[in-house]
């Protein structure tokens, strides 16, 4: 434990909080103690000096939304001395400290800039906060010296506070997990509701408790398939096999990402060997076609296989992404993926049992892959027929074309002889024979 100055103790886990860093964020599941501890902070550091600290949430309808209630009770409980609590701000008449509590979403970015000489801000619940909150919060939080606090349990795989602070390493942020084990004043209630659902219902528990990102999301498609491979460890350390050839299915965008899967199809055990995937967007499609022919020192292709859209017109003066590709040196097979996409769909399913994943390499698109999921209708109350069109659509858009492109050789399904070629019929037979292979 760790006691402040006004003798609250504080899990070991929240010392670095008493370190100046620009950020601070701690992420984890329930009952990690991050609220209490970040309130018990501020507190002690609101008795020691003068601070305007700015207590922030995505959406805040009502003062009881807001952590305004925790700090009263903190306060009342420990019997701090010259706090003035009201409905509105907490203020210490000592050292003239200050909390105030805001909505982000009912400001404009002028309007917020009142809070541009906070000392400290603490954005409870930060897996709510949009992008656009977060581009009009961090440089609004500008004085020298300024902090910007970050409690919250994840919640979608790419949170933007998450994506932006957490992913890549920063030396003024301090970025810790803490959960329910970390927490010392854990009752005894606590840890067996956490032990009950770690016994009943595991993917809640991860989701809950160990605070991960939703794995299982409600409508997604692919649940049951992913609960067989987790169980049959087919998520390990997945090399390229020298002796294999590599192909690789695309889902092209303009707007949206272009994504590659890269497989192998091992010899005689019906498995196949899915070795990286990669994705982006606002990269150009000859960039995609140089990531291609980078790995040729490690990979030896077998084909390259992409959606029937790849032979319209690029926009760009220079043909369509077929012809662009062809002239780049890379050849291109032409998968028509069906019209109904749940048709597809049903292919994936049959293909992932079968499949065994790099970990690390095919990351992003695992995580697309599972939370590839219906769109909800708000009005209907009901999940739509249409799979919502996010970020993991488009790796499990990729996906179904190696799903659709296959020939499917293992006992018990349904044989496909032969790629989809039927978009090459406007080339000659020439140009159609060398765009064979790769």
């Amino acid at each position: 434990m760790h006691k402040t100055l006004i003798d609250i103790e504080t899990p070991i886990a929240f010392k670095e909080l008493w370190q100046p860093k620009r950020f601070k964020l701690y992420h984890g599941g329930r009952s990690g103690g991050k609220s209490w501890s970040f309130a018990a902070v501020l507190l002690t550091e609101a008795l020691k000096r003068k601070l305007l600290i700015v207590c922030v949430r995505e959406v805040q309808k009502s003062i009881r939304d807001s952590v305004h209630r925790l700090l009263r009770n903190m306060i009342e409980e420990h019997k701090l001395p010259y706090y003035v609590i009201t409905d509105a701000y907490i203020k210490n008449t000592r050292t003239g400290s200050e909390f105030a509590f805001i909505g982000l979403k009912d400001y404009t970015s002028n309007s917020f800039k009142s809070f541009e000489s906070a000392d400290i801000c603490w954005v409870e619940e930060a897996q709510s906060l949009t992008r656009n909150s977060l581009e009009k919060l961090i440089p609004t939080i500008r004085k020298p010296g300024s902090e910007i606090w970050f409690s919250f349990n994840r919640e979608a795989e790419f949170d933007p506070v998450y994506e932006r602070l957490c992913l890549t390493k920063r030396d003024n942020a301090i970025v810790r997990k803490v959960l329910y084990t970390d927490n010392p004043y854990c009752s005894k209630e606590t840890l067996d509701e956490a032990e009950h659902c770690k016994l009943n219902d595991p993917d809640a528990y991860k989701h809950v408790w160990l605070g991960e990102p939703i794995a299982a999301y409600e409508g997604a498609y692919y649940t049951g398939k992913f609960r067989y491979i987790d169980d049959n460890e087919q998520i390990t350390k997945v090399p390229c096999n020298p002796d294999l050839l590599v192909d690789t299915w695309w889902d092209l965008g303009k707007r949206d990402a272009n994504v590659i899967w890269f497989t192998q199809r091992e010899r005689g055990s019906g498995m196949f060997r899915v070795i990286e995937c990669i994705g982006g967007s606002g990269v150009d499609f000859p960039e995609w076609i140089a990531e291609i022919h980078k790995r040729k020192a490690i990979y030896t292709y077998g084909s390259h296989n992409a959606p029937h859209d790849l032979v319209n017109d690029f926009g760009m003066g220079g043909g369509s992404r077929l012809e662009i590709a062809y002239n780049l040196g890379v050849h291109f097979n032409v998968v028509r993926r069906a019209k109904i996409v749940h048709d597809d769909i049903e292919m994936v399913k049959k293909i992932l049992p079968f499949c065994m994943f790099d970990a690390e390499k095919c990351e992003k698109g695992l995580k697309g892959l599972r939370q590839y999921r219906r769109e909800w209708d708000d009005r209907l109350q009901v999940y739509k027929q249409q799979p919502l069109h996010d970020w993991a659509s488009d790796y499990a858009d990729a996906f179904r074309t190696f799903a659709v492109g296959l020939t499917i050789e293992t006992p018990g399904w349904e044989k496909r002889d032969e790629l989809y070629n039927d978009a090459l019929s406007e080339y000659n037979d020439e140009t159609r024979d060398n765009m064979s292979g790769y």
